[in-house]
């Protein structure tokens, strides 16, 4: 892995969650979840996939907050 940044999280009595958007050395860019309390409830699937096909309406728009703040901050290093 590359570059990693927390998109969001999300800690409750029941559970505690991040999200985060993670690039590859190839440039690919990913998100991840992790549950810190069910471990077996974590994936990491290509950007790409998780717009198309949000696990969540929460994911969703946390990778477009973060995307939106990236642009708008000028954080933006993506290849090219």
């Amino acid at each position: 892995m590359k570059n990693s940044t927390v998109l969001g999280n999300h800690m409750s009595s029941r559970r505690d969650a991040w999200w985060y958007l993670e690039q590859d050395e190839d440039g690919s860019l990913w998100v991840r979840y992790e549950n810190e309390d069910q471990p077996g409830d974590e994936w990491r699937k290509p950007l790409a996939e998780v717009l198309a096909n949000p696990p969540s309406m929460k994911t969703a728009a946390l990778v477009q907050e973060r995307i939106e703040r990236m642009f708008a901050e000028g954080t933006w290093s993506g290849g090219g």
